[in-house]
């Protein structure tokens, strides 16, 4: 085995056996939780999708995104500040009727994910 060729599956194994410690040790999760929670779609679809493109050559070893550094930056902001203030901000503007009703409140939840995750990332490359 040349762990050249398997560095990202060992990375990814790495990531994943932290993980579970930390929510072992810290948040007192039972590890049997993790064997169907994180095994299965974790190292099983990634164990999967490895197997299935260990063969392909990289087409190019360019970035198809200019400045790919700053979008990746900006991306991040604009996700941290949506999770941090941007479910009040949007509660503010939504009636309290809408919200306390579980069916449209799901789907103001989707609907707004959708716009700030998907077209805000959508707008935020082409911008750059």
């Amino acid at each position: 085995m040349r762990s050249r060729e398997y560095k990202y599956f060992l990375t990814g194994l790495g990531i994943y056996i932290l993980a579970v410690l930390y929510l072992h040790f810290f948040f007192e999760q039972p590890l049997r939780d993790f064997l169907t929670v994180f095994l299965i779609p974790g190292a099983g679809f990634s164990l999967i999708a490895w197997r299935l493109l260990k063969d392909q050559r990289i087409a190019s070893n360019r970035s198809a995104i200019k400045n790919e550094v700053a979008v990746l930056i900006i991306l991040l902001a604009w996700i941290i500040g949506y999770i941090t203030r941007g479910t009040v901000f949007f509660n503010q503007l939504i009636p309290d009727g809408w919200i306390e009703n579980k069916m449209i409140n799901s789907l103001i939840i989707t609907t707004r994910k959708l716009l700030v995750f998907v077209v805000g990332s959508m707008v935020g490359i082409q911008v750059l």
